[in-house]
């Protein structure tokens, strides 16, 4: 006797397979020279995306979890941040053993999309777990993401001092692993918490680095955000016509 259902499963599996590994694989150049066409095509593919992440969390936990981590930038960037945060704490409940450095990245994923829609407490709670295990991996390039996210965190909770001792941190690591991306937002973030502080050269100083790293790996919406953060220093200053140069640039 035929087994549809069987068959509906088996199909199900197989499609999941395609686009957990189409994931994967762009998941590695998405940010880069090639990111708003990579993004628009993952925005198309994403009924697609979500029957697969739907088929996986089921069928086989971890490999839903590793794809759904794996789209944190596509979901961070479109601003899918509750979509993404509630699908990367399903795989998370369904794999209480997931691997140290699956979690890891899992708990960045929450934390940074608990950050952006302004729950700060549990997004320091998460970024805190995932920081623990990246030291305890001896991951630097993961230790360098957790620490500048928590860095986030502590600017708008304002302790300016605690973000900058992360943000240092994670530029060096960021440098010594080769994480040009990386670099031009540690550069950025220290410049937000100078011009926080009012130390107007100092901040101006720290975006002009950010933009030409930006610039330099083509990492459009990196630049965006600096030219935005510049522009406000400008405007806070009195340079109203320097700041409307650098909004006009950043859309």
């Amino acid at each position: 006797m035929d087994d549809p259902c069987g068959q509906g499963v088996e199909t199900a599996g197989r499609h999941a397979q395609v686009f957990l590994g189409l994931i994967e694989t762009m998941s590695a150049s998405l940010l880069g020279p090639h990111e708003a066409e990579l993004l628009a095509r993952l925005e198309r593919e994403h009924d697609n995306i979500r029957a697969a992440l739907a088929h996986l969390l089921v069928h086989d936990p971890i490999q839903g979890l590793t794809m759904a981590a794996a789209l944190l930038d596509f979901w961070s960037i479109r601003g899918h941040f509750r979509e993404g945060k509630r699908w990367i704490e399903a795989g998370l409940d369904r794999c209480p053993d997931a691997p140290k450095a699956l979690r890891m990245m899992a708990l960045r994923a929450v934390g940074e999309f608990a950050w952006r829609k302004g729950e700060l407490a549990p997004a320091r709670e998460h970024l805190e777990q995932s920081m623990r295990l990246a030291r305890e991996l001896s991951d630097k390039l993961q230790i360098a993401w957790s620490g500048f996210h928590l860095a986030l965190v502590l600017q708008q909770q304002s302790d300016i001092a605690g973000s900058v001792v992360l943000l240092e941190e994670s530029l060096e690591l960021a440098r010594e692993v080769g994480k040009a991306r990386l670099v031009g937002n540690a550069l950025n973030s220290l410049g937000e918490a100078a011009r926080i502080e009012g130390r107007w050269a100092r901040a101006r100083e720290l975006y002009e680095q950010s933009l030409e790293i930006h610039r330099e790996v083509g990492h459009p919406s990196g630049f965006s955000v600096t030219l935005n953060n510049l522009g406000a220093a400008l405007a806070e200053t009195g340079d109203l016509a320097g700041a409307c140069v650098c909004y006009r640039d950043a859309l």
